[in-house]
């Protein structure tokens, strides 16, 4: 499903910048298995960062075989996120991809960072979790 999604993901980045986008902006590990080369990151807490003039776009993709419109964020990718949110250079957003597998009915949403300013209101957390920490003693 991560790969189906990141390559839908792939061609409406490729749309949306035009000249911008090219194979290096796809940076998880899911690049290699369409031969782009390279190994690809996926601790980045990103999967697509796009370079222009005035800084850089940061793309998570999310998705769903339905409608539900919620997703998992991880820590890592909420630390990368929070380091985002007020950046006025650097932008964070998610893409997400509902109907991942049913070509009549997908489509790339594209929504703002959950840890911005706007993004805080425009999504709200589902269940609860823990963080998991280490320590090391003296």
């Amino acid at each position: 499903m991560g790969f189906a999604s990141e390559l839908l993901a792939s061609r409406f980045l490729a749309n949306k910048h035009k000249q911008l986008y090219n194979d290096d902006c796809w940076v998880p590990t899911n690049r290699r298995l369409t031969l782009l080369g390279g190994e690809g990151d996926d601790a980045l807490g990103y999967d697509f960062q796009v370079n222009l003039v005035e800084g850089d776009w940061r793309y998570e993709v999310k998705s769903s075989l339905d409608d539900s419109f919620e997703f998992e964020f991880t820590q890592n990718e909420m630390r990368v996120a929070a380091a985002y949110a007020s950046d006025a250079k650097h932008r964070y957003r998610i893409l997400y991809v509902p109907f991942v597998f049913d070509p009549n009915r997908w489509r790339v949403l594209e929504l703002p960072n959950p840890m911005s300013e706007k993004g805080r209101n425009y999504f709200r957390a589902i269940g609860t979790g823990a963080t998991r920490l280490k320590f090391g003693v003296e």
